[in-house]
C-alpha cells in the first residue's frame, strides 16, 4: 500500500510554488488554496469568486454535506484578490482547462488529500 507523507521542509514547499507560478498562475492559486486553507478538493473547485474576496469562505462541503466557515488567512488574501480580478462575477475561481491532461501536473498538485494533509502537518507544526 502506498501512503502519502506531508511535504515538511519548507524549502520544498517553496520551490513546488514557484514551479507552479512559473507554468501556470491556476495551479500555484490552486496549491495554495490547498495548502493554506485546508478544504477538500471536491470543495476547492466549487469556489466562486466572491467566496474568495470576503474574510471568511462559506460553503457547503460536498462530501460531508455540512455548512463549513473558514477564515482565508491574510499572507494568501492578496494573492487571491490580485487573481480573483482577472475574473468576471460569478466565475469559478479555478477553471479548468479541458485539453490539458493532468500528467502535465506534478503528483503533489493533484492530491487534494496531500494538500489537506500538508496544510494540517504544517499548522500542528507550528
Amino acid at each position: 500500500m502506498n501512503f502519502v507523507q506531508p511535504i515538511r521542509d519548507p524549502q520544498k514547499i517553496e520551490a513546488m510554488k514557484a514551479y507552479l507560478k512559473q507554468k501556470r498562475e491556476r495551479d500555484y492559486m490552486l496549491f495554495l488554496v490547498g495548502i493554506s486553507i485546508g478544504l477538500r478538493i471536491s470543495d476547492i473547485l466549487l469556489l466562486q469568486k466572491e467566496h474568495v474576496l470576503k474574510l471568511h469562505i462559506d460553503i457547503k462541503e460536498k462530501k460531508m454535506r455540512k455548512h463549513k466557515r473558514v477564515k482565508v488567512p491574510p499572507f494568501i488574501k492578496r494573492e487571491l484578490v490580485a487573481y480573483a480580478n482577472a475574473l468576471h462575477d460569478g466565475d469559478y475561481f479555478f477553471l479548468t482547462v479541458r485539453e490539458e491532461s493532468l500528467d502535465s501536473v506534478p503528483n503533489i498538485a493533484r492530491g487534494g488529500r496531500c494538500m489537506r494533509c500538508e496544510g494540517d502537518w504544517h499548522a500542528y507544526a507550528a
